[in-house]
């Protein structure tokens, strides 16, 4: 089982992927008449290599009779009219739809890339969104009794440090180890409501009072506060680049659709 799973994946890129055969292709074996190529082979074996296999004469040996063994295979099911029940045609349309389909998009995607100035147009937009949002460094501590949170409120407000009493007393396993500590926030995070809007209203230095929400009783403080911080346009260009790649995808669908007689 593990030796047919070992080959499953590699033999399958195999098979989707087109292999130019030149008249150098040769034949390794036959099974019944039809040629098993080398070709076929190096690309199974390519696929295997990069997924961390050594490179052997030992696994060119063991493709070729999984090859061999999956035209026998497919022989034996085409003489068995396997192809001609009902489900299978269906699931062979189904695999024939999602190869074109596949293949037009990486078509269509190559002969419409999008240009380098479109790319930071798009940034320079992102980047003047981002200069609304402000970040928040943040600490918070979590009781979920509230008469011991207003107790921890009591020792704050009498000097004793946040990040100590987050240490001991917090209820949040994920930020206690770290004094509370939650990081730079974005004002848009996606937080609990309560929170974010108690967060937002505290300035540098601030500490909340006993904020309640599913969780329990928070109290939040502010360390600092800044204009968020956009990542350079070389860090983002791959993301963008498929983002904007992805949209336009989506308005060529939406012009095909204009275009069609949808009933």
């Amino acid at each position: 089982m593990k030796r047919h799973t070992f080959f499953a994946a590699a033999l399958a890129l195999t098979l989707a992927a087109p292999i130019a055969v030149s008249a150098a292709d040769d034949v390794v074996a036959t099974v019944n008449g039809v040629a098993i190529r080398q070709s076929q082979v190096e690309t199974a074996a390519r696929n295997l290599i990069t997924q961390g296999q050594q490179d052997t004469p030992e696994l060119r040996t063991r493709i070729k009779d999984e090859l061999i063994a999956r035209e026998l295979i497919l022989q034996q099911a085409s003489t068995d009219g396997i192809g001609g029940r009902d489900e299978v045609r269906e699931q062979i349309e189904l695999a024939r739809s999602n190869i074109l389909i596949n293949s037009f998009l990486q078509i269509w995607a190559k002969e419409h890339t999008v240009a380098d100035a479109d790319l930071r147009a798009e940034y320079d937009k992102l980047k003047g969104e981002l200069a609304v949002v402000d970040e928040f460094q943040t600490r918070h501590i979590l009781i979920k009794d509230e008469k011991a949170a207003k107790a921890v409120l009591a020792r704050l407000k009498k000097g004793e440090k946040f990040d100590k009493l987050a240490s001991t007393l917090s209820e949040d396993t994920g930020t206690k180890a770290k004094g509370g500590e939650l990081g730079w926030v974005r004002s848009d995070a996606n937080l609990v409501a309560p929170f974010l809007d108690a967060m937002k209203k505290l300035k540098k230095g601030e500490t909340s009072d006993l904020v309640k929400t599913e969780f329990g009783n928070h109290i939040i403080r502010v360390e600092d506060v800044r204009k968020a911080q956009p990542p350079a346009f070389e860090q983002v260009r791959g993301e963008l680049n498929q983002f904007m790649q992805r949209r336009a995808i989506e308005q060529m669908v939406r012009d095909l659709r204009a275009k069609a007689k949808i009933e």
